[in-house]
């Protein structure tokens, strides 16, 4: 019995490692030295999206790439034999006792990684050596550490079944207007009125979260369109999270209506 039960945890696991890297694979061939649209996308965000844990929307800040990596969502990886292909190598600048994270790619193989250098959208992602990309990172004032992550929409359903079923559909809602700012950010988005409304409903999903951040009982306006009560019962982990979430992808769609603008580019 306990033979059969290892062989099935094997097979999920070869499974799961085969859809990370063939996923890791198309990413890497569209967007390997292909240069971004827009301003925005960062190295956080093109290793979380590269390795299926986020949908490519855009910025993410070092805050909320460091609650993802501490959150059990992601397991790290102490020993240097045991980093796979696909996971996220993540440095530190250190200071005061505190880390705060600076950069991030996605490691390919023991002299390879996979990076996006900087937030500019001249700077395209692209495979570069390991040494390359840690050279402006001297060790005496850098960390590495590495990461191995799931995907974020798989991970709620099976860490938080309870809560995920009995908030699917908002949930859902969330993450179809996360994959909406990743078409924006990935294409020559030129939709002002579009932008506008993802704001309107990214800062009304924060206002709604906000709320229940302080307190619990608090009784949602209607008339504001807070009708996203998921929060009284989400854990604390998520909610930070979302928060992170809402909070930069506002700035991310900003971004996109910043680039439109210096483009000269009209309705």
């Amino acid at each position: 019995m306990k033979i059969a039960i290892y062989l099935i945890l094997l097979v999920f696991q070869s499974t799961f490692g085969v859809e990370k890297d063939n996923h890791l694979d198309i990413f890497i061939k569209k967007y390997n030295h292909r240069k971004a649209n827009h301003l925005g996308p960062n190295c956080f965000a093109t290793a979380l999206a590269a390795t299926n844990v986020l949908p490519y929307s855009g910025y993410v800040d070092g805050k909320q790439m460091q609650l993802l990596m501490e959150s059990s969502l992601c397991e790290r990886i102490h020993n240097d034999n045991e980093v796979l292909r696909g996971d996220i190598q993540l440095v530190f600048n250190e200071k005061n006792n505190t880390r705060t994270p600076i950069h991030a790619a996605v490691f390919l193989n023991k002299t390879t990684v996979f990076e996006k250098a900087s937030n500019s959208s001249s700077t395209p992602p692209m495979i570069t050596s390991k040494a390359n990309s840690l050279s402006p990172y001297p060790t005496r004032n850098h960390l590495v550490q590495t990461y191995r992550c799931s995907n974020f929409r798989e991970y709620l359903k099976k860490q938080y079944p309870n809560w995920y079923n009995a908030n699917e559909r908002v949930i859902n809602q969330f993450f179809l207007r996360d994959e909406r700012v990743a078409k924006m950010v990935e294409t020559h988005f030129n939709h002002p009125d579009a932008i506008r409304m993802t704001v309107t409903s990214l800062a009304s999903s924060l206002r709604s979260l906000q709320f229940a951040g302080a307190d619990q009982n608090f009784e949602y306006p209607n008339h504001l369109g807070l009708k996203e009560t998921i929060w009284s019962d989400a854990p604390t982990e998520i909610k930070l999270i979302f928060q992170m979430r809402f909070t930069d992808m506002i700035y991310q769609v900003q971004n996109l209506l910043y680039t439109n603008i210096i483009s000269g580019r009209k309705d």
